[in-house]
């Protein structure tokens, strides 16, 4: 998908709830967003850091995936305008 710095959703066709998303952008060196089923859906994983979770809708748009889409808030390592 191609960003576009609003709350959005992504279809992912899966057919069941993803357990774990990662997500890296690949126009540019960002943090790999990670979702995990475990997390509240305003937590996130960095995975490319050592950082601990953390928490913002920013990812995620407070949003819990379901059998088909995935949400995204507005954070730029997820979702900058324009970002791949």
């Amino acid at each position: 998908y191609t960003g576009n710095s609003a709350s959005r959703t992504i279809s992912h066709n899966l057919g069941s709830v993803p357990g774990c998303i990662i997500i890296k952008r690949t126009d540019t060196t960002s943090a790999w967003a990670v979702y995990h089923q475990s997390l509240a859906n305003t937590e996130y994983m960095v995975l490319n850091t050592t950082a601990a979770k953390a928490t913002g809708a920013g990812y995620w748009d407070g949003t819990t995936p379901t059998s088909t889409v995935f949400s995204l808030g507005t954070a730029s390592d997820v979702n900058a305008s324009g970002g791949t």
